[in-house]
């Protein structure tokens, strides 16, 4: 059975047609996290809004792992992630919804991994770090409804909160990316 998880970013805090049910304050191995739980269209959905209600948790600040840890506790098997950014890429256009394909990450300071966990630790293969199923049912399901959706960003992942400089995006363009933003990095 598919659980949907969504986290949301900047400017989505309420999401249409969310029928909020309950929050819940779930204990992790990594802290604790605020997870809205209700129904989307008759489904189950686990809401977390990173930056919380009042756009208060700065990215370098945001518990990722407490995040997601709290939706896998919640048995949530699918995560779809809202991130509003800047584009690089002068082919797009204001309000462009893109899926992305790749990450460069040019954060620092950031936990990126759940290891060591448990005395256990491992190596995690981020070849692919988006979902290409769940990219393929969401473009077909966007095309149904007549929504045009991008498929085939690079999200440069910076710091932030402050906006990068002149010489910093053009080292991301060079680089091969097409986005930049603060926080699609490491979730």
């Amino acid at each position: 059975m598919i659980k949907v998880g969504c986290i949301t970013g900047t400017g989505f805090y309420n999401l249409t047609g969310f029928e909020l049910l309950q929050t819940q304050i779930v204990k992790t191995p990594f802290g604790d996290a605020e997870v809205e739980i209700g129904t989307l269209h008759g489904k189950e959905v686990c809401v977390i809004t990173r930056h919380g209600k009042t756009h208060a948790i700065a990215p370098s600040d945001i518990n990722y792992r407490a995040n997601l840890y709290a939706l896998h506790m919640l048995g949530v098997n699918v995560v779809l992630a809202t991130s509003v950014c800047g584009t690089i890429d002068t082919t797009r256009n204001l309000g462009d919804l893109i899926m992305m394909n790749q990450i460069l990450n040019f954060s620092h300071g950031r936990v990126d991994t759940f290891y060591p966990l448990n005395g256990k630790l491992a190596h995690v293969d981020v070849t692919y770090p988006y979902c290409k199923d769940l990219k393929k049912i969401i473009s077909e399901e966007a095309n149904k409804m007549g929504i045009n959706i991008v498929d085939g960003g690079v999200y440069c992942c910076f710091s932030g909160p402050r906006f990068e400089t002149k010489a910093e995006i053009e080292m991301a363009k060079i680089l091969g990316g097409t986005q930049v933003g603060h926080t699609n990095y490491p979730e």
